[in-house]
């Protein structure tokens, strides 16, 4: 099984946000609580994560939760996502906008009308 089908496709930017959010908390109960979802969420993200990364991202205490060297550096990849995805969605709008005036097409519509959600 090659890195894409194993990792690659798996990691999504919501499982990257509960990582960020509880280690920042330094718990998982209490970035459920920031994070308005249930405490099993963040556990069962956490668990896939490791799961599917084959290596443990938080070390367990009863005070609470640290990132190991491996949970640092993938959250350091995930703040740069993070980080980028504001540019991402504005380039996406501006190709989206020039695509528009300049050919009156978008993706997804070959007949050169605006899409239903554009009218």
């Amino acid at each position: 099984m090659d890195w894409a089908d194993r990792i690659g496709r798996r990691i999504k930017l919501r499982d990257l946000h509960i990582l960020l959010a509880v280690a920042e908390c330094g718990s998982m109960a209490k970035a459920s609580s920031q994070l308005s979802v249930s405490h099993p969420v963040v556990s069962k993200t956490i668990s896939e994560l490791e799961r599917t990364l084959g290596v443990r991202l938080l070390d367990r205490s009863s005070q609470g939760v640290e990132l190991t060297a491996h949970g640092a550096a993938l959250l350091n990849c995930g703040v740069t996502v993070f980080n980028e995805t504001p540019w991402l969605e504005a380039a996406r709008g501006s190709l989206r906008s020039h695509l528009w005036r300049t050919a009156g097409w978008l993706p997804g519509n070959h007949r050169g009308r605006p899409a239903a959600g554009d009218r």
